[in-house]
């Protein structure tokens, strides 16, 4: 699920044993279940709905005075109603709350081993969530390396032909050319023409890195994070 920084700033929450999350100890508002991360997500996914509907309910109504009913309900029984009506959306708007911010707290502090890599479940969300950009980085990476080795190979692949043309313009005919002025053209026209490939980063070796982190972590981060959810428990003080 996303990560909702905002909500932790709200929450009032105690962190204990690395992966339990009590909210809200009031006992007033006591309800609390101990519930998998893997639950929470999936009561999340409902919450949306559940309060769309809550705010379509009844909260306000005109009524005739000399009426002793509405609409089949005594007015003491209409109100009650309106009241569950309004205690409802709060109850569904704080709990919706309470469990986002339990699970964001939980994702914060549990930790798991991904690709031979340790993350918590917060950051290999994130890195999830970025990894096309590290994919992109990556094509653009092997791109480059390969179409600028090209240019090096091609260019310095003409060297010799070029060289003798020169020496040719240079010296004249081979019989007329002696060791040690070939030596010499042939140093200075090649510091003049061979083209080398400039890589202060060594990025071939970075490619290999990156390619491996990139597999590696795609490998397991779905499976690390399904088993993490299902075994890591949270406590939520829901409100009634």
């Amino acid at each position: 699920m996303d990560i909702l920084e905002s909500i932790l700033e709200e929450a009032e929450l105690d962190i204990f044993n690395n992966k339990k999350i009590e909210i809200n100890r009031k006992e007033t508002l006591m309800g609390k279940q101990k519930i998998s991360v893997h639950r929470a997500l999936a009561e999340l996914k409902t919450y949306n709905d559940r309060i769309s509907r809550a705010i379509h309910g009844t909260f306000v109504i005109a009524n005739k005075k000399n009426n002793d009913k509405i609409q089949g309900k005594t007015i003491a029984d209409y109100e009650n109603m309106i009241k569950g009506n309004f205690a409802s959306y709060e109850a569904l708007t704080e709990n919706q709350r309470r469990l986002k911010s339990a699970v964001v707290m939980s994702n914060a502090v549990t930790k798991v081993n991904i690709g031979g890599s340790e993350y918590t479940i917060a950051e290999a969300i994130e890195r999830k969530a970025k990894l096309k950009f590290d994919e992109a980085f990556l094509q653009t990476l092997k791109q480059q390396f390969n179409a600028q080795n090209q240019i090096v190979e091609r260019e310095n692949a003409q060297i010799p032909t070029k060289l003798e043309n020169y020496l040719q313009a240079v010296l004249g005919d081979k019989d007329k050319r002696s060791i040690e002025e070939i030596a010499a053209h042939t140093k200075s026209f090649e510091d003049r023409n061979k083209f080398e490939l400039i890589d202060p980063c060594d990025i071939g070796k970075k490619i290999a890195e990156l390619e491996e982190s990139i597999l590696n972590f795609k490998t397991d981060v779905d499976y690390k994070l399904s088993e993490s959810n299902a075994i890591t428990q949270i406590e939520v003080d829901f409100m009634d």
